[in-house]
């Protein structure tokens, strides 16, 4: 099939998912679609990603300075999603003295540059994490938060699931990547490599999961239908594109999450509180007894290495640079310059992450950084954990 009358297909193909996705009687605002457009980026690959000048910096002085480009864009998103939040100022100003845990760890953060070697970096990516903060604003004060979580998602699922398809199908210079020290190549769709594009489908896929389960419930007939068959399609898409990637992680993450969902959408006595507490403690166990300990040889039936593909050699070279282990290296500047090459020449991987998330606030903020960040977690799981799902049924 030519590759254009592909792109017709899916484009109408993902129109359908639209317009078989909407509901008329719930309403969200306009606003929301700032926070679409900003998901979608980050869930997919930036604009210098697709085109690259010929008379463009070195790949180290866009890690240094930025994108120009990329940081107008952004930039743009930031400021209407300002405006869009001051005309919500009062709902703001609560919502945000109920939160102040986050507001001491981005406080934190932005203090951390204080001993950064690259300040001006890390400030800049402070500044784009507020933009981060405020697309969550945008969704949480809503007139109806729920939903717009929701539509968040799904709009931004119904464009990256389908694209990388088609771009793996037919536009497989747009869809695969390479290693950057070996050369193998792997699918990427409309990502930038193998693992954001697992990521991406994991989160879409939960997601869609229980979309799908509250569609099936619901008491209108056509609105099963139509819940049934947009979130069915889109889960047989993120399998296939899960099985594509090849994430050991995002594909585990996705199995154990269906698992939880599942559980507590069948069974009655599962949806108390202290049995998803339960549950839920249980996966992170079995998840972390995988990834230490190699638990009954799952490491190996994912089809990695026990070593998690180099990933603990890299750690040990990470943990073994001198940085401070109380304060960090200062906010997103770990990885920056002269210590990310020695890393990467030492690992003989093309590393710019620790490919964990509590090791990276480890050398980016030190312990006191993760001390903020357990405060964040233990406060909004006390005040929130102690509400049961609600599942239709």
């Amino acid at each position: 099939m030519s590759p254009w009358i592909a792109s017709a297909i899916f484009a109408s193909a993902i129109m359908g998912l639209f317009l078989l996705n909407r509901d008329p009687t719930v309403r969200t605002s306009k606003a929301l679609w700032i926070a679409v457009v900003w998901l979608f980026i980050a869930g997919s690959r930036t604009p210098s990603a697709w085109f690259q000048s010929q008379a463009a910096p070195s790949a180290d002085d866009l890690y240094l300075q930025g994108n120009p480009y990329e940081r107008n864009l952004f930039s743009g998103l930031f400021l209407l999603a300002v405006v869009a939040l001051v005309l919500r100022r009062h709902k703001i100003a609560s919502l945000l003295r109920a939160n102040s845990p986050l507001l001491l760890f981005l406080l934190y953060c932005l203090v951390s540059l204080m001993w950064s070697d690259y300040p001006e970096v890390g400030f800049k990516r402070w500044i784009k994490l507020l933009g981060d903060l405020s697309m969550v604003l945008i969704v949480a004060t809503d007139t109806n938060p729920s939903a717009a979580f929701d539509r968040l998602i799904a709009r931004t699922g119904f464009l990256i699931i389908p694209i990388s398809i088609l771009f793996i199908r037919y536009y497989p210079d747009l869809g695969r990547g390479y290693d950057g020290w070996t050369g193998t190549p792997y699918w990427t769709g409309i990502t930038t490599n193998k693992n954001a594009l697992g990521l991406i489908c994991m989160v879409v896929g939960l997601h869609t999961l229980w979309r799908a389960i509250r569609g099936f419930h619901a008491k209108n007939g056509s609105k099963r239908a139509r819940a049934v068959t947009v979130h069915g399609a889109m889960l047989l898409m993120v399998v296939y594109l899960l099985h594509l990637a090849n994430s050991a992680t995002s594909t585990s993450c996705f199995l154990l999450g269906s698992a939880l969902i599942i559980a507590i959408s069948m069974f009655r006595f599962a949806r108390k509180p202290l049995m998803v507490h339960f549950l839920a403690l249980g996966a992170v166990l079995l998840a972390a007894s995988a990834a230490f300990f190699n638990l009954a040889g799952l490491v190996e039936q994912l089809g990695r290495k026990a070593d998690l593909t180099g990933r603990a050699d890299l750690w040990s070279i990470v943990f073994n640079q001198p940085v401070s282990r109380l304060f960090g290296a200062g906010y997103e500047s770990f990885w920056v310059g002269e210590r990310m090459v020695a890393i990467q020449k030492l690992s003989g991987q093309f590393a710019n992450q620790a490919h964990d998330g509590y090791i990276e606030i480890l050398v980016n903020l030190g312990w006191i950084g993760v001390a903020f960040l357990a405060f964040l977690i233990v406060t909004q799981f006390v005040r929130r954990g102690a509400v049961a799902p609600a599942v239709p049924g």
